[in-house]
């Protein structure tokens, strides 16, 4: 069970971890475009570039963040010295943490802020 979560947490963060550097990517060359040309334009411009810009630069980056990866992995069960509670509970950590990413992309929301205004909001 162990050594399934472990893998498992390791293959999601490196899918989460490239998803956002890709949308984080294309949003960067996207927004160069698309008040310069209609939107048509612009689309056809984004699709090429995320097949022969972003395909390429993925593949080669995928490695890289796969080793990111099993490199956090590691190091909370190193750092845990063995208890695996707290692999568990640094795999969450991470996930939170491409969530916080993954919001600030696509809404520009500060999770972070909006945590810490809702904790204050209670007490």
């Amino acid at each position: 069970m162990k050594q399934w979560f472990v893998k498992t947490s390791v293959a999601v963060l490196a899918i989460l971890l490239a998803e956002l550097f890709s949308a984080w990517c294309l949003k960067e060359f996207t927004t160069r475009f698309e008040h310069h040309y209609s939107p048509y334009k612009a689309t056809a411009i984004a699709m090429a570039a995320a097949v022969l810009f972003f395909y390429p630069v993925l593949e080669f980056s995928q490695k890289y963040i796969k080793g990111i990866s099993e490199g956090f992995v590691k190091g909370a069960k190193k750092a845990s010295g063995g208890n695996f509670w707290v692999v568990i509970a640094g795999v969450f950590l991470a996930l939170f943490l491409l969530f916080a990413g993954f919001a600030k992309l696509r809404y520009n929301k500060n999770v972070f802020k909006d945590l810490k205004n809702e904790v204050v909001r209670i007490l």
